[in-house]
């Protein structure tokens, strides 16, 4: 009798063979009963892995070119530029060493394209009804070749991966090249730039006091009496009333002032009138001018009736340097026709739809002027007691509309002469009504700084173009939650200044650390966002909504 074990060690690999035949059979069988579907799947997946590397070369594209040339590139296969010298020299210097694998990665999925093309292409056409002949024949090539093609496929993914990795590692040596210095404060540029404009908006912080403090800071006078509104006055009466104004603007040429107050000559203002964002520095000789201003103001006010219209005064005998912290053009419009008298608070303007006032980069300007104002202007007196866009004011034309570049170099906040506004008051003298202590937003709500809070809220209300009452502090937070008219980098900017949360252990204005974090985190990238809304704006309407920038 036969050994059971060699019996069944004799069976059993029969009998494993048999399994495996019948299920390979069964397979075959499957793919011949459908043969079309199985072809149309390998059709599909070459078709993703096709679009996956249209994908891949669109990011390519985006990284290395502006916007405007990669949407034109993306949406035109055919554009010419595809085909030309300069593409290829731009991906060259873009990716540097990377590039001879990005032209190896890309002759190895043609390769692999053309050939599962080339095998695909022998198959009938999905819409064609084919003859019993070409059918069998495609039964019997997908039935003992789908393998084949299989790897075929699998060969173009790897090289669409492998393009992938080029792309991401050319990104980050591409990023590594413009990384902005480690957030430690040492010599090097940029940081050395902001510490140098942290000292200059210091400067001026130091002169923020009211117009007779001013007349006193003979030595260190920085800026000048703007031409706005002065009211008639007289010896010994008080001009509380009529507030003069001030900006911190560059000097304009000489003026010739007439004995009544009156500016005779055109007043040039450059582009910094984000309340003098752009200059610092005084010559010795300011104390003389200081003394002429004194004289003009007691010769306008002796001159001066009481029934008499306001009286206009440009302070202009101060010399000084310049700091040049951005580039300013040489040409600048001057404010001639500019009817002075006519000053217009930022407020009124979100009674208008935004996009019968500004475009989207002319918002994100605004917000930076008030950034920069605030950081200059913050420990004056008359600096506003409640929301930023209530307390600063422009020069308009009358019965015109909205010009938004005069609008940015008019800004200017207004201070009284004489006595110091007493708490409780707004720039104008009214009355200011405080629903919400400052202990209770400080210790009940966290506002660790009121200052950066209220400028957060008007950012707040640039962006929703609505008016927000700054003493609901619920409502602001839903609202910085909710706000996406701008992107990621705006509404993190507002998020930092309403909550104060700028990575410093300190949140006093004054401090240089705290200073340059916000130019770092708020003043950069608005600065950049807005000239990407420039650059977009011709394809969007005011007021669209942005990409996720």
């Amino acid at each position: 009798m036969t050994d059971p074990v060699s019996l069944v060690f004799g069976i059993a690999p029969i009998f494993l063979a048999c399994v495996q035949g019948f299920l390979a059979l069964k397979q075959k069988t499957y793919l011949l009963r459908h043969h079309r579907r199985e072809i149309d799947w390998l059709r599909t997946k070459v078709e993703v892995q096709t679009h996956c590397f249209k994908g891949e070369i669109h990011h390519l594209i985006i990284d290395t070119f502006d916007t405007r040339m990669a949407q034109l590139l993306i949406r035109d296969d055919d554009h010419a530029h595809w085909r030309s010298r300069i593409l290829e020299d731009t991906l060259a210097n873009y990716m540097g060493e990377l590039y001879t694998e990005f032209i190896k990665a890309i002759q190895g999925v043609r390769v692999a394209s053309v050939r599962i093309e080339t095998k695909l292409v022998i198959f009938a056409p999905p819409d064609v009804k084919s003859s019993s002949f070409q059918a069998v024949k495609d039964m019997f090539r997908i039935a003992f070749k789908r393998q084949e093609y299989y790897e075929d496929i699998r060969a173009l993914k790897e090289w669409i991966a492998e393009l992938k990795r080029i792309r991401k590692l050319a990104k980050k040596h591409s990023e590594a090249k413009t990384k902005k210095p480690h957030k430690e404060y040492t010599n090097n540029e940029p940081t050395a730039r902001l510490f140098a404009t942290v000292q200059h908006y210091k400067a001026i912080q130091r002169l923020s006091l009211d117009f007779q403090a001013l007349l006193q800071e003979r030595d260190r006078l920085l800026f000048h009496v703007s031409s706005q509104q002065l009211g008639p006055m007289r010896p010994g009466e008080s001009p509380d009333q009529k507030p003069v104004g001030y900006s911190d603007g560059p000097i304009p040429e000489s003026q010739k002032i007439s004995p009544q107050g009156h500016v005779s000559s055109i007043t040039k203002k450059s582009d910094a009138s984000d309340f003098g964002s752009e200059f610092a520095g005084s010559d010795a000789s300011s104390s003389g001018g200081i003394e002429s201003l004194c004289r003009q103001l007691n010769a306008c006010s002796v001159t001066s009736a009481s029934g008499t219209g306001p009286r206009h005064l440009s302070y202009i005998d101060v010399h000084r340097q310049q700091f040049m912290f951005e580039p300013k053009p040489a040409d600048t419009p001057n404010l001639g026709s500019w009817d002075t008298h006519r000053i217009t608070s930022l407020i009124e303007l979100l009674n208008h739809r935004v996009r019968d006032v500004m475009l989207d980069h002319e918002r994100i300007l605004l917000a930076l002027a008030l950034v920069r104002g605030t950081l200059v202007n913050h420990s004056t007196l008359g600096w506003s007691q409640g929301c930023v866009v209530e307390g600063i004011s422009f020069f308009s034309k009358t019965h015109a509309d909205i010009d938004v570049g005069m609008l940015l170099k008019t800004l200017h906040i207004t201070i009284q002469v004489g006595n110091r506004i007493a708490p409780g008051t707004d720039m104008k003298g009214g009355s200011v009504t405080v629903a919400v202590s400052e202990d209770d937003l400080e210790y009940k709500f966290g506002i660790r700084n009121l200052v950066l809070y209220r400028l957060g809220v008007a950012l707040l209300s640039i962006g929703l173009w609505s008016k927000v009452n700054w003493e609901d502090v619920s409502a602001v937070r839903r609202g910085a939650a909710a706000l996406d008219s701008f992107g990621r980098k705006f509404s993190h900017a507002v998020k930092r200044l309403i909550y104060g949360d700028f990575g410093v252990d300190t949140v006093d204005l004054y401090e240089k650390r705290l200073q340059v974090e916000i130019l770092r985190t708020v003043i950069v990238p608005l600065e950049k966002l807005a000239e990407l809304h420039r650059l977009a704006e011709p394809e969007r309407w005011p007021g669209q909504a942005a990409p996720n920038w």
